[in-house]
């Protein structure tokens, strides 16, 4: 019972992935902000974001997943492929065309931070999405946060203080 009980306790200290998103902070102020969202992030887990393009007005839905403590680009969904949004497969990745959408899937590239720069409900749209698949939540940051700039990124915190954790807004 006592090794049980010592192994228990000691899963409660594994670290664990927590993909964090907070406002960026102004260039001379407190960097400490409070977290738009965070929540554990299980290897593989989907991350997605949502905007409409400046220039096309075309939707665009990036999925993102985490592994190993960086935010990996896997698949992006355009309906256009002018002025600066993709139209060919990246070197390690591959073009899809599935109905409307022209798909984009691999390329190679991950950050440890990730900023997203949100517009408003004319420009830009943007709105966020955390779980498998295609996500059927979205939550409406250009309502949130208009105007505002963003950051994503994957804390390593031990398991007893990521448990139970809520998405404070």
């Amino acid at each position: 019972m006592l090794l049980l009980a010592c192994f228990a306790l000691a899963l409660l200290w594994r670290p664990v992935d927590v993909l964090v998103m907070r406002e960026a902070p102004p260039p001379h102020g407190d960097a400490s902000q409070p977290p738009v969202f965070e929540g554990i992030a299980q290897l593989g887990q989907e991350v997605w974001t949502q905007y409409l393009h400046s220039v096309q007005l075309t939707p665009v839905l990036d999925c993102y997943r985490v592994v190993n403590g960086r935010i990996w680009s896997w698949r992006e969904y355009v309906r256009s492929h002018n002025a600066g949004l993709p139209f060919q497969k990246p070197a390690f990745g591959r073009f899809v065309m599935d109905g409307p959408w022209m798909i984009v899937e691999g390329g190679r590239q991950a950050w440890e931070r990730l900023a997203l720069r949100v517009g408003n409900a004319e420009l830009g749209r943007n709105a966020f999405a955390y779980g498998r698949g295609m996500p059927v939540v979205w939550r409406p940051l250009y309502q949130s946060h208009p105007g505002k700039r963003l950051l994503l990124e994957v804390e390593r915190r031990p398991l007893l203080r990521a448990a139970g954790l809520r998405s404070p807004r």
